[in-house]
């Protein structure tokens, strides 16, 4: 009985030694491909342990931030000129408070609609109705007077 639990004792160390020296055998190796365009501010990679030690906890990163730290502030000016002009282009002045250099700029020229300025138009009008109505009055009036006569 003394030399079967011995056996028994003697599978269970090498069993432990196999298994300890298993997890120090393995050095992960990470091979990453080059990292992708930046798109949405996000560039992303793929990472595999050529070693195949299956443990991921050192794992390199599969993506990164590539937005600028640089935050732009877009200082803008009101359009000009403030009405649409009959060219029907206005334009603005923007400047980056923070001097970022961003590529990404505010739109500084525009199309707008132009409209006829019709107050002119409105009084020319009005003043021509007056006359007409003036001018009736009197004939009436002179037409009133013949027959009364």
């Amino acid at each position: 009985m003394k030399k079967k639990n011995l056996w028994i004792f003697i599978f269970l160390i090498i069993g432990m030694i196999y298994f300890v020296s298993a997890d120090d055998n393995c050095t992960i190796n990470w091979q990453c491909t080059s990292w992708s365009g930046c798109i949405n501010e996000i560039q992303i990679r793929s990472c595999v342990d050529i070693s195949n030690c299956g443990d991921n906890s050192t794992k390199s990163f599969e993506n990164q931030s590539c937005a600028s730290s640089c935050i732009s502030n877009w200082n803008c000016t009101l359009w000009q000129p403030e009405k649409c002009p009959v060219d029907r282009i206005q334009d603005r002045i923007c400047t980056d408070l923070n001097n970022c250099e961003s590529k990404r700029r505010p739109i500084e020229t525009k199309l707008c609609t132009y409209e006829k300025d019709l107050n002119l138009l409105f009084i020319f009008i009005v003043i021509l109705i007056s006359l007409m109505i003036i001018g009736d009055f009197i004939l009436i009036i002179s037409f009133w007077r013949k027959n009364k006569s």
